[in-house]
């Protein structure tokens, strides 16, 4: 079997795709246009979930593309037995949820542990990929690299593209022209994986007329986020993440109306899509069932406390029917972007021969709710190594 790879994109996506491609013997250069590794999947809680059937998929992300929920379903065992198999260590293992199962790791040893089984002149980190073109039997993929203010271009012929670049939500602009969200509303927003994607690989593929999923309505994986910066929105992002899941809370906008949360909505994640497209801004009550709640991240009191220690302005007061509640300042926090590339089971692009997407770069597991972003780049990233795999053997016994 002979052939090159490009991954473009080094968070679990690319990382998962190129370490595969790399054991099978395939020649596989990494780009990143960070100076670090990692991407959006650095910065989650770690938890690598899936649904435990499609009956759960289907009710959970009604929006979401069939065919990737039932590839997700089937990859996911031999997958996160793999990512044991590279190193990365499961520090916890199952949900706590009936309807979902999977592990949670340290999101940054998996990094660490990703990258250690590729050679580090295949791993260009600060490299863009800017343009890709077809050329014969092959690609023409032009890549660029700022050295302290000196821009080098350079020009790679892979026979396969693999894009991981995390999509678009760090585009806060594009985001809002998509789901016509006022200008002012959009200001509010929190990109909340700081490294998330800004849609650099889209664009590097814009003149190919590859296939965007239907209809293309900015839908983003949205979490609540602390109306905070500094140690208190760092400190605070992933449990305030997890604050929407409770039962007994609701969502105020910024006018104080409430925002109605779907029967299907279990994690809250479309509750604050909605707060996104109103206000960008507002409140999370919570009651007193929420309150003697424990998530994730810790008892929910403990939460509550540690926001007041950072400077939060948290206010007691009393719900419609006169119960107390507290209420915390939220805003939309954007997670990842859900309009990605129309793909196969094997994340290959709907009729582009030789050309890969995966994890936010490719069509949405969980469109129309929630379904675990990690678990789709890690599956797809898998599928479409096994996918190039296929493609370069029929190619060469061809």
């Amino acid at each position: 079997m002979t052939g090159s790879v490009v991954v473009a994109g080094a968070g679990l996506a690319g990382l998962t795709a190129a370490v595969t491609l790399h054991q099978a013997g395939l020649a596989t250069t990494v780009v990143e246009r960070r100076a670090q590794v990692g991407g959006a999947s650095r910065e989650s809680a770690g938890w690598i979930w899936r649904y435990t059937d499609l009956d759960g998929y289907r009710s959970g992300a009604p929006l979401g593309d069939r065919a990737l929920q039932h590839t997700v379903l089937d990859g996911f065992d031999p997958a996160v037995a793999w990512l044991e198999e590279q190193g990365v260590r499961v520090i916890e293992r199952g949900t706590g949820r009936t309807f979902t199962e999977g592990v949670r790791v340290d999101t940054d040893q998996m990094i660490e542990a990703l990258v250690a089984h590729l050679p580090t002149d295949r791993l260009h980190v600060g490299t863009s990929l800017e343009r890709v073109e077809p050329d014969r039997s092959t690609w023409r993929a032009t890549t660029s690299c700022d050295h302290d203010g000196a821009v080098t271009s350079t020009e790679l012929h892979p026979s396969v593209i693999v894009l991981a670049g995390g999509g678009y939500a760090a585009d806060v602009e594009r985001i809002a022209r998509e789901s016509k969200a006022p200008t002012s509303v959009a200001a509010c927003w929190s990109v909340r994986a700081r490294n998330g994607g800004d849609g650099s690989t889209l664009a590097a593929i814009a003149g190919l007329g590859v296939p965007r999923s239907v209809p293309v309505d900015g839908e983003c994986f949205t979490r609540l986020v602390p109306d905070a910066a500094g140690a208190a929105l760092e400190r605070l992002l992933i449990p305030f993440g997890e604050l929407g899941s409770l039962e007994d809370h609701r969502l105020l906008d910024a006018h104080g109306a409430g925002i109605e949360r779907a029967s299907h909505d279990w994690s809250g994640a479309l509750q604050a899509w909605e707060l996104a497209r109103t206000t960008g801004r507002g409140w999370i009550e919570l009651g007193a069932g929420a309150l003697a709640s424990t998530v994730h991240a810790g008892p929910v009191a403990d939460i509550v406390t540690l926001a007041r220690t950072l400077g939060l302005h948290v206010q007691e007061a009393s719900a419609a029917d006169g119960s107390p509640v507290v209420r915390m300042p939220v805003v939309a926090g954007l997670t990842h972007s859900r309009c990605g590339i129309v793909v196969d089971a094997d994340a290959a692009v709907v009729g582009v021969p030789g050309l890969y997407a995966v994890g936010a770069d490719a069509a949405d597991v969980g469109r129309g709710g929630t379904a675990g972003g990690l678990a789709q780049a890690l599956v797809l990233g898998r599928a479409a190594a096994h996918g190039v795999i296929r493609q370069l053997a029929a190619t060469t016994s061809g």
